[in-house]
């Protein structure tokens, strides 16, 4: 078996750099249009969602009442579980009970995990407890032994088609337990289904930078994307069948993933392009950006106030502004480079305010991932996961002893870069030159005059 794997990890590296080549930018594809006027006309959606990012998230309070957490108070409080760790639970849309009215927080609140309590993404729960902290990160200790409740929020076919999803997901990471040792197990539950780890491994990702590769995101939408294409035209199928086949296959992968906000993001953004394609017209990167954004705040306005979300689309806004730099370029390298150092320049001033890091050694080791070690890994897990779904254990057992080298070097990595200054603490004052650095890449960037004729990458 473990033979087997090895060659068939021989046949993933030349394959995953080839899709690596073909999806490299596939999220953002968009047809460049001719007439500068027409261009700033199609970026409408983009600039209405910023304007409304800033009215929602930056100016809190504006919509509804505003709390505020002291130390060691008791309070008691409802919102809707966002996420479950190995020690604790992630809230957003709190509300807190103050006398007898309830206010909103525009903060995630984390409460500790019970024992034994089956807590789920998308329940409610209610809690009584005491704050124990605030900076940076709001902690509440519930009072026991009845301190808190949960109740399922299974209601409306949405939330059913969710539990549908998480069941496939839990089961393929069961059987990645079931196949490899734990700690290479959970490296590819993250990579390729974004589960969150857990022990030690938890903290070297929160401290080597490499976090992102953690996170379902456009990469991978890009590449299945690619991938559909490619399956679907030995049946010589064409548009707008094609597309739709397509976006079905890619809606599946976004339930399986349970749905977060990077994965949503990248899900929307080629869904809309998807749409604009079958009828030709002509859509802006940043607009189908903006739609999806616009979007997913309509149906959670709390995004506004989420770092993950934030995180997500300044990544794609440093990509799209990266790439549009390396159209001045015939240089391989620097066409390769931008797009990557666009996002660093996008997402440093939020690692910096909020959790006072700033990359270090991982950036050298994101310029070796994403071109190499993540792209085979995904493409060899997406093979896995077709052959589990297809009840074919056996032959997902074979892939998944293929890529064992390269998750025992993703943790390896990990571990090193989670030891030894994969990130840089730095005081948070310094992110607003790094907000100015990025303002003046992304007017920059809209300055630079579209090819003629259509862009594709």
């Amino acid at each position: 078996m473990r033979i087997a794997g090895l060659f068939a990890l021989t046949l993933l590296l030349p394959l995953g750099l080839w899709f690596r080549k073909r999806a490299k930018s596939a999220s953002l594809s968009a047809f460049s249009g001719k007439s500068a006027t027409a261009v700033a006309n199609k970026q409408f959606l983009f600039f209405l969602f910023i304007s409304a990012f800033f009215i929602r998230g930056v100016l809190p309070g504006f919509f509804s009442s505003h709390y505020s957490f002291v130390p060691e108070q008791t309070i008691s409080a409802v919102g809707r579980i966002q996420s479950v760790t190995e020690k604790s639970v992630r809230l957003t849309e709190v509300s807190v009970l103050e006398g007898r009215v309830w206010k909103r927080v525009k903060d995630v609140v984390y409460i500790y995990r019970e024992a034994g309590c089956a807590y789920e993404p998308g329940d409610w729960a209610g809690f009584s407890g005491r704050v124990t902290m605030v900076d940076p990160i709001i902690y509440v200790s519930v009072l026991y032994p009845s301190g808190a409740f949960h109740y399922p929020y299974q209601t409306g076919p949405i939330r059913r088609f969710l539990s549908f999803g998480r069941g496939i997901a839990n089961a393929y990471a069961e059987h990645l337990e079931s196949i490899l040792p734990r700690e290479e197990a959970m490296v590819a539950a993250g990579i390729f289904l974004g589960k969150r780890f857990e022990g030690d491994l938890r903290h070297w990702m929160n401290d080597s930078g490499l976090g992102h590769l953690f996170v379902v995101s456009g990469l991978h939408f890009a590449m299945l994307y690619q991938i559909g294409l490619i399956l679907i035209s030995f049946f010589r199928v064409t548009d707008p069948l094609r597309t739709v086949l397509i976006m079905v296959f890619l809606g599946f992968f976004w339930i399986v993933t349970g749905c977060p906000v990077s994965s949503s993001r990248a899900f929307f953004l080629i869904l809309f392009y998807g749409f604009f394609r079958i009828f030709s017209y002509p859509a802006s990167a940043l607009n189908l950006l903006g739609a999806a954004a616009i979007l997913l705040l309509l149906f959670q306005p709390s995004y506004a106030q989420d770092i993950g979300f934030s995180l997500s689309f300044l990544a794609t806004i440093g990509i799209y502004c990266g790439y549009r730099f390396s159209l001045r370029t015939e240089k391989r390298i620097a066409r390769y480079l931008l797009p990557l150092t666009g996002a660093m320049v996008f997402t440093t001033p939020i690692t910096i305010s909020q959790f006072g890091r700033i990359p270090f050694l991982s950036i050298l080791f994101n310029i070796l991932f994403v071109s190499v070690v993540a792209t085979v890994l995904l493409i060899g897990l997406l093979i896995s996961f077709l052959c589990f779904l297809l009840n074919l254990p056996w032959l997902s057992a074979i892939f998944l002893h293929g890529l064992t080298p390269l998750l025992r070097l993703n943790t390896a990595v990990l571990s090193y870069l989670g030891k030894s200054g994969g990130t840089l603490a730095v005081p948070p004052e310094l992110s607003i030159l790094f907000w100015g650095l990025a303002a003046v890449f992304f007017l920059t960037a809209l300055s630079i005059k579209d090819p003629v004729g259509l862009t594709t990458t």
